[in-house]
C-alpha cells in the first residue's frame, strides 16, 4: 500500500503549471508559519491569489494576523509562480466541538481592562523585565520575534490592569 504523500506528490506532477507549489506550500506550512502557529493555524486552499487559513481560535487568529506580514513575504519568496496577494483567516466554527477543545494562546487568559480613555503613555520598553506570569505564558512560543511583541503587549495589558480602578 503506498502512502497519500506519495499519491499526491505524483498527481501533483502530473497536474497544472503551479501544482508542486501548491504541494510545497502546504507541506511546508510548519516551517513557513512556524511550529506554535502551524498547530493551531491550517492552511487550506488558495482561491484567488489568497491563501485561507483556519484558525483553532480567535486568540490564534490574532496571533497569525500580527505575523501575517512576514508570513506572506515568506511565501511570496518560496513560490512567487503561486502570485499569492494576501491571507484570509477565519476560525473554524467547527474547532471548539472537535475531540480536543483547542487552547487559546497564553495572552488570552489574561485579563484585559478597558480603559476609559485612550492611553497616552508609550508600552513597556524592550529592557523591562516580563513579571514571572508572563514569563511563563511565554515559554511556549518558539519564534523570537513573536515572543517579544507577546511580551511587550502582555506587560501592557499587565500595566493597564494595574491602573484600572477597582
Amino acid at each position: 500500500m503506498k502512502k497519500a504523500e506519495e499519491i499526491l506528490a505524483r498527481l501533483l506532477e502530473k497536474g497544472p503549471a503551479g501544482a508542486p507549489a501548491f504541494h510545497s506550500l502546504f507541506g511546508g506550512w510548519q516551517e513557513i508559519a512556524g511550529p506554535s502557529l502551524a498547530e493551531h493555524c491550517r492552511a487550506y486552499e488558495v482561491r484567488h491569489h489568497s491563501l485561507l487559513v483556519e484558525a483553532d481560535h480567535p486568540g490564534w487568529m490574532q496571533l497569525f494576523l500580527m505575523q501575517k506580514k512576514p508570513i506572506l513575504a515568506r511565501i511570496r519568496q518560496r513560490f512567487p509562480q503561486l502570485d499569492l496577494r494576501d491571507i484570509k483567516v477565519r476560525v473554524n466554527a467547527a474547532g471548539a466541538r472537535s475531540a480536543g477543545k483547542p487552547r487559546p494562546p497564553a495572552q488570552a487568559q489574561v485579563p484585559q481592562a478597558a480603559p476609559e480613555a485612550p492611553s497616552v503613555e508609550p508600552p513597556a520598553p524592550p529592557g523591562v523585565p516580563p513579571s514571572a506570569e508572563i514569563q511563563e505564558a511565554l515559554a511556549p512560543v518558539g519564534d523570537p520575534d513573536l515572543r517579544e511583541k507577546l511580551r511587550l503587549l502582555l506587560q501592557e495589558l499587565e500595566r493597564r490592569g494595574a491602573e484600572a480602578p477597582d
